[in-house]
């Protein structure tokens, strides 16, 4: 059983007098140990009077991706860090362990990653920059305290969901170019949503509740997982993008098959470069690589932005893994049947021959 329970942690505890606290929003373990250096983009470089600041530069990874005081919370004027240290400190811990064993692809290790890894998805989808302001955008006159109250809230939004859908990690080993890492690691994409759709203006991006929104995050350099709506993904047309997947809804619980995966497809390079190229066009303002020309995908891959969905689409022969009936029988005698999107009886195909009814 799945139950997305949002994680909280004081904001107003114990206070620790120290210096701004810089926080690294990527987990050096996304980066390889070969790679001692990488190359770091800044996609709105600073402004100076003899022109625009130097917009590559190179450094080691733990320098990388780092925001000052983005969680210090100032109860009573002194810097309170409980957020980074007890909040983001667990689930970074458990989140590397859940993303190495998911990885590995072993069934018992990729049994226990289930519930760790999909919270530590979620905490990467809102803890970055741009997650913050589009918190910022839905929830009007918050400051640093209410923005950490709202972010704890929830960081659990769209667990439920993802845990419904398809799940798919793909792999870059046969491609000379890895997956790039942005500052806004957990990407959304949707054919009918571009970068400049009025959906997709700054800091927002597509609903996770529509049906053909697929979510994609890299889990190292080699290993990319991509989770998408079934009703999607086993149609190739006539499927409206935009719409409500069946029971969308946030929160809640759920029964998933922790051993459901497909781990069949390894990326040619013109692929790859298509990933990264949606995964910059989502970034709020950095971009990193170990190689400087994989910080421009935009100049070779080929492809518009509908194309991309083609690579994203998970193959039609694996997806019998997911989607059915479960029903679960327990000691006492008492049974659970859920359907393939989460609905525990079919009290909803009464209520719709109703409506019909009744209509006419």
């Amino acid at each position: 059983m799945y139950q997305s329970q949002p994680p909280e942690t004081s904001i107003n505890g114990p206070t620790d007098p120290r210096k701004p606290l810089r926080t690294n929003l990527v987990p050096e373990a996304f980066f390889a140990r070969a790679w001692s250096a990488i190359f770091y983009l800044d996609l709105s470089p600073s402004i100076y009077r003899n022109g625009l600041g130097k917009s590559v530069s190179k450094r080691v990874p733990k320098s990388s991706f780092k925001k000052t005081d983005i969680y210090t919370t100032w109860p009573g004027g002194q810097p309170n860090d409980e957020i980074e240290r007890l909040l983001f400190g667990e689930i970074d811990n458990s989140g590397a362990v859940a993303i190495r064993q998911l990885a590995g692809g072993q069934p018992e290790e990729v049994h226990d990653a289930f519930t760790p890894f999909f919270e530590y998805l979620g905490a990467q989808k809102l803890r970055t920059p741009k997650g913050l302001d589009w918190i910022n955008a839905h929830y009007s006159q918050l400051d640093q305290s209410g923005l950490m109250r709202e972010m704890q809230h929830l960081l659990a939004l769209n667990l439920t969901i993802w845990s419904e859908g398809g799940r798919e990690i793909v792999s870059a080993k046969k491609s000379d170019v890895k997956f790039i890492i942005t500052d806004h690691p957990v990407t959304l994409y949707n054919a009918a949503c571009p970068p400049d759709a009025p959906t997709c203006r700054y800091p927002n991006e597509p609903s996770v509740q529509w049906i053909g929104t697929q979510t994609i995050f890299p889990l190292d350099a080699e290993h990319c997982l991509i989770l998408s709506h079934f009703d999607y993904a086993k149609q190739t047309e006539g499927v409206d993008l935009l719409a409500e997947r069946q029971n969308a809804r946030n929160f809640g619980k759920s029964l998933a098959r922790t051993d459901a995966w497909i781990r069949s497809r390894a990326l040619s390079r013109d692929q790859v470069l298509a990933i990264n190229d949606l995964k910059k066009s989502r970034a709020c303002k950095h971009v990193a690589a170990p190689v400087e020309d994989w910080l421009y995908p935009e100049r070779e891959y080929a492809g518009d932005w509908g194309k991309i969905g083609e690579v994203l689409r998970p193959p039609a022969d694996e997806l019998w893994h997911f989607g059915g009936e479960m029903y679960v029988g327990y000691e006492d005698g008492s049974t659970l049947y859920q359907d393939p999107y989460g609905r525990t009886s079919g009290s909803h195909e009464y209520l719709k021959n109703a409506a019909l009814i009744s209509h006419r």
